[in-house]
């Protein structure tokens, strides 16, 4: 009986042993797996990002400004926001709009930005997997660096940050890139980088040093052409495309660098003295941001550096005065995050000869990725806090009572009316011509470029108040009066805190 029992147990043993080598073995299963996962961020974060909208957490200047602007374009109309004051490609040279407008065709409400911004995001873990089996080998590794990915704080500030980001879709484009660019398909390479370019204008100084880069490390005609045309594409975007839909041009090079000096002389001598360069980079600010976006990948851009470098867009963010570029809360980062998966990738491969090293720098940046989980991602998508996810997840797209209540109010503004509302509700009324961000337009506040704005209708037929956001100063500049009491407006319904005054 025992000779049997052993037999019988050997035989078990062998049938498993060899259908785990099997399985090891499928060419299928890994990608069965990345697709596994890239579909559980998406479940977790269309459905947080969705409740988080339902709750009028998303406002307008990151959701309402460019919904209304896409919105006008799917029905071929000017799109002129007046949300912001400014032509749709006034604000940013931001084209890949018009590719984005026909959505709104099959699918006609904001929410379809929302949940194509995280898909734009989370599909970008396929081409690290396919980058680092490139690299790599192998099947299995490289989805670690999907995980990791996927798992990236950064990239959850980024999907999470209050709205649609445009810049979100160089993060695919700009990793399927540099995955066609090992294949040498460059067609596919320049095309993509094209579509990088035309997110926003900043991409540009990311793609003019990816272009110094390709020169060295990789063919020095396709490095040169990306170099050239992504400088010939900033000075193209700087000097005709954005003074031709607003007065004054790229007026954000103002608020990026407005301390370099005052003259182009003196942002130019200051751009290459090394003692004000070393105080803009040096700073607690800046270290604090460059913990929280290299220790998820335990630093290990320092082993190829010189590929990490090719991130303008961190160097940007690390010497500008605008504050919020340099915390990783913020959709600033967000051009980053593909040069930090190229360089961690490049990195390994280093080591690559030795299976040893590189299984235990993969187990490092699991590590590293895990406690960045906890102490760097944002609330909603630590995995320890699994009741909250598990609550968005089962409560897809979920509306409370009283947000509800709030809807219907939104409800009786007719889809032609004119509307006036407080930042929070812009961005669910924004499917309209005319729909302006309260004070505006009793009052000129946060419109057009420093506030220079000239409102297109001085009237509007609705206005929406929460007013637990009517300011003092609001108050004090007459703005809420002049609807309140002023004769002009009657109350059409109340719901707590909101009123919805309609013109007489």
């Amino acid at each position: 009986m025992r000779f049997l029992f052993r037999m019988d147990l050997t035989a078990y043993l062998k049938k498993a042993h060899g259908l785990l080598r099997r399985v090891a073995a499928s060419r299928r299963l890994p990608y069965a797996m990345l697709f596994l996962m890239i579909g559980a961020y998406f479940l977790v974060l269309a459905s947080t990002v969705l409740n988080e909208y339902n709750m009028y957490w998303y406002g307008n200047f990151d959701l309402g400004i460019p919904d209304q602007g896409i919105w006008l374009l799917s029905r071929l109309k000017d799109p002129y926001l007046t949300v912001r004051g400014l032509s749709l490609f006034g604000d940013h040279a931001s084209y890949i709009h018009i590719l984005v407008a026909p959505l709104y065709w099959v699918w006609d409400d904001v929410k379809a930005l929302l949940v194509l911004h995280t898909f734009v995001l989370a599909i970008g873990a396929l081409p690290v997997y396919l980058i680092a089996k490139r690299k790599l080998g192998g099947s299995w590794s490289p989805l670690v660096f999907s995980f990791i990915y996927l798992m990236f704080p950064a990239l959850h500030y980024s999907n999470m940050d209050q709205g649609y980001h445009y810049e979100s879709f160089m993060v695919p484009f700009m990793l399927f890139g540099y995955f066609f660019l090992l294949e040498k398909r460059y067609n596919l390479f320049y095309g993509l980088s094209f579509l990088s370019l035309i997110c926003k204008e900043e991409i540009s100084i990311t793609f003019i040093l990816f272009g110094v880069y390709i020169f060295f490390m990789h063919d020095r005609k396709v490095g040169l052409v990306t170099t050239v045309g992504s400088i010939v594409y900033l000075l193209l975007v700087m000097n005709v495309l954005m003074p031709a839909f607003n007065q004054e041009g790229a007026f954000y090079t103002g608020r990026t660098l407005g301390s370099f000096g005052d003259t182009l002389t003196e942002k130019a001598l200051n751009a290459v003295n090394p003692f004000f360069i070393y105080n803009k980079i040096f700073t607690a600010k800046n270290a604090e941001y460059f913990f929280d976006v290299l220790f998820p990948v335990a630093f290990i851009v320092f082993f190829d550096f010189k590929s990490f470098i090719i991130s303008g867009s961190f160097l940007l963010n690390l010497i500008t005065d605008w504050p919020y570029a340099h915390e990783i809360r913020y959709h600033y980062v967000t051009p980053i995050i593909p040069v930090v998966f190229i360089s961690a990738i490049n990195a390994v491969e280093k080591r690559k000869k030795d299976k040893v090293v590189v299984w235990g720098l993969l187990a490092l940046i699991v590590s590293t990725t895990l406690v960045s989980n906890q102490i760097i991602s944002p609330d909603p998508v630590k995995f320890t806090d699994y009741r909250r996810i598990l609550f968005n997840i089962e409560n897809f797209d979920y509306v409370s009572e009283e947000n509800q209540g709030i809807l219907d109010v939104m409800a009786l503004i007719p889809r032609n009316a004119s509307v006036s509302a407080t930042y929070n509700l812009v961005s669910h009324l924004t499917h309209r011509e005319k729909a302006y961000m309260f004070p505006n337009p009793f009052r000129v506040n946060l419109y057009g470029i420093d506030d220079k704005g000239v409102h297109p209708d001085k009237d509007v037929d609705y206005v929406l108040l929460d007013m637990r956001l009517v300011q003092d100063e609001e108050r004090e500049h007459g703005s809420v009066s002049k609807v309140t009491t002023s004769g002009k407006y009657q109350l059409v319904r109340e719901y707590k805190y909101v009123q919805l005054w309609k013109k007489v």
